[in-house]
């Protein structure tokens, strides 16, 4: 295996057709005059020729897990350089905040 062979491999037709839909997505989502366009950009992205893969429907993506795992101990680590900082404070304390 090569950088070319790898090179070779991708398929460069569908990668800017897909880039060039995220970019009318912006476009949908930022200019409210395009907002009626917002269901058939997304059954574009759901269908042949964009589409490559499917997801069982009702599948949930693992991403969405990390996201929260991940926001929780960003949570957790703030709380515990603020009581770090406010340990020498008398009469201060922080309490972690509800989770998000």
């Amino acid at each position: 295996m090569t950088v070319d062979s790898l090179i070779a491999d991708i398929d460069w037709d569908h990668i800017k057709n897909v880039m060039a839909l995220h970019w009318v997505q912006v476009l949908v989502e930022f200019i409210p005059q395009l907002h009626p366009f917002q269901k058939e950009l997304s059954a574009r992205f759901r269908y042949a020729p964009i589409v490559r893969h499917h997801m069982c429907p009702g599948r949930k993506l693992l991403s969405s897990l990390w996201a929260q795992i991940l926001r929780e101990r960003l949570r957790m680590k703030v709380c515990c350089t603020l009581s770090k900082i406010l340990k020498n404070r008398p009469g201060k304390m922080v309490n972690p905040p509800k989770a998000l």
